[in-house]
C-alpha cells in the first residue's frame, strides 16, 4: 500500500536507540526486511494461540504515532 512503512513494536527493559535495536534485528533477518521505526509500547499483545495480534499491533502503533 501507498504510504506506509514497516516499523516495530517493541516493549523492552533498558534504554536502547533505534540504531541498536536495528543493528541487532540486522544478524537476524534480511535487510530489506529492516524496520523504519521502532514504536515502544508498554506492552504487546499477542492473540490467545500466542501468535503475533497483528491487527492489534496495527492500532497500537497508530495510536502511538498519532500522539505525536
Amino acid at each position: 500500500m501507498v504510504g506506509e512503512e514497516v516499523v516495530a513494536p517493541v516493549r523492552l527493559n533498558a534504554d536502547t536507540d533505534d540504531e541498536q535495536l536495528r543493528t541487532g534485528v540486522a544478524t537476524r533477518i534480511a535487510r530489506y526486511k529492516l524496520p523504519e521505526a521502532f514504536v515502544r509500547l508498554p506492552r504487546i499483545r499477542r492473540s490467545p494461540a500466542g501468535k503475533a495480534d497483528y491487527a492489534w499491533a496495527r492500532s497500537a502503533v497508530a495510536a502511538e504515532e498519532g500522539k505525536k
